[in-house]
């Protein structure tokens, strides 16, 4: 990695923190904003996940088989469409639950976008404040719903388009071909793609956000920035990948020491546990909003430098020399 990109990493990641840090309503919206998570450590976050999933893959099958057997994955599909076709006609609970499910996920998408706008004025050092980032996120709500629901249908369409002929064949059959032929699949392919249209979201996001551009058009320009700085994108990734663990593992330290001293002492539940666990929680919270907006300041303020200068990063030199070393021996 060269003193260039070691530069633009640190002076990022320190003015992202010092943002974080000197402007503490922004920890408001990032609590609600990891509802959706999709700041840059979660490409990384993602990469485990699905790998660990594709491995689970062969336990998955075979539970899914068992279901398929006994008639009980029938009758889910048909409570399913029941309740669907039935929507109006479900109980009160359910529907205020759903309501409220969508007001976090609507709240979620609001403070994304106050995030966004707030990191990008702040980082060329104009002011701005809770209400006006409040504005952004509201006047951008709709563009950064509709990235979502389009990168969701994709990601999730994706995975139909290729397991649903293979898992029917699977249970129809019982042949464990397919099983092995969508586990290999979703590693090649699922997951490549998965991480691209992550990082196309995030940065059609931003892009709507800072430049209220439409959403046909901020796809395009994520995608040209991406296509350019894929690598980059990943290393940095990858930086803040490893300071969600850091900070995380310190999380659970600063947690756990309490929560072990309240379990271990096998007191009766009384008013001292209930305010522990309560003040836990709190700074449980407290701490996610940080740590959430950090990463979005951050990721914001990388993708205005890759945009406005090239970076090709310490992978993107890797594989240019071992691309040249192996044209050289042709």
């Amino acid at each position: 990695m060269s003193i260039k990109e070691v530069i633009m990493y640190k002076d990022t990641i320190r003015k992202a923190w010092h943002i974080t840090w000197n402007h503490k309503y922004l920890w408001f919206f990032g609590l609600f904003a990891t509802i959706l998570s999709s700041a840059g450590a979660s490409a990384w976050d993602m990469l485990v996940t699905n790998t660990t999933r594709v491995f689970d893959q062969p336990q998955f099958f075979a539970n899914l088989k068992i279901l398929y057997s006994s008639g009980t994955l029938g009758l889910v599909y048909d409570n399913v469409l029941t309740n669907i076709t039935h929507f109006w006609n479900l109980s009160p609970d359910v529907l205020i639950l759903l309501i409220l499910m969508l007001a976090l996920l609507a709240l979620a998408i609001l403070s994304q976008g106050a995030l966004i706008h707030g990191a990008a004025k702040l980082d060329d050092g104009q002011k701005t404040d809770v209400h006006t980032d409040f504005q952004a996120g509201r006047s951008s709500f709709w563009r950064l719903t509709g990235l979502q629901v389009i990168f969701q249908l994709a990601m999730y369409g994706s995975i139909f388009i290729i397991g649903a002929p293979l898992i029917s064949l699977y249970l129809a059959n019982g042949s464990e071909t397919p099983a092995y032929i969508f586990s290999f699949l979703s590693y090649i392919l699922l997951l490549p793609l998965s991480i691209i249209i992550y990082f196309i979201l995030l940065y059609a996001s931003i892009y709507t956000v800072i430049n209220k551009t439409k959403i046909r058009t901020s796809i395009i320009e994520a995608w040209r920035l991406f296509k350019k700085n894929w690598l980059t994108s990943l290393e940095f990734a990858f930086i803040l990948f490893l300071i969600n663990i850091v900070i995380g593992f310190i999380f659970v330290l600063i947690l756990a020491v309490p929560a072990v001293v309240i379990v271990q002492s096998q007191v009766a539940v009384n008013a001292f546990t209930i305010w522990s666990l309560a003040l836990m929680l709190i700074v449980f919270l407290i701490l996610s909003g940080i740590l959430t907006a950090f990463q979005f300041n951050a990721t914001v303020l990388f993708m205005k430098r890759i945009s406005a200068e090239n970076h090709p990063g310490w992978l993107h030199r890797i594989f240019e020399k071992l691309f040249k070393k192996n044209q050289s021996t042709i």
